[in-house]
């Protein structure tokens, strides 16, 4: 959830930022909903909007493991905190 004036591609940039940062196995960052609800409620407070993005995470040299892709998860979540007030639903 974001706030309702936070464009999806500064959500997006904020964590694509992340590939320069130790993050090489983040491949795509891809917007594939966006919820702006008429009234408060499902989980959203007055004037926030719920974005949705779809994840590519992808090591060259073998499969990942899900403690491989949690703290990078973490990492993630706090970027966008960080940087657009971001929170997960």
């Amino acid at each position: 959830m974001v706030d309702r004036n936070v464009q999806a591609g500064e959500l997006k940039k904020a964590l694509m930022d992340l590939k320069d940062d130790n993050l090489s196995w983040l491949k795509s960052v891809i917007l594939f909903d966006e919820f702006v609800p008429k009234e408060e409620g499902k989980g959203l407070k007055e004037n926030e909007k719920s974005l949705a993005f779809r994840l590519t995470l992808q090591a060259s040299d073998r499969s990942l493991t899900d403690a491989d892709v949690e703290p990078l998860l973490k990492k993630m979540l706090s970027a966008a905190e960080a940087k657009c007030g971001a929170r997960l639903r």
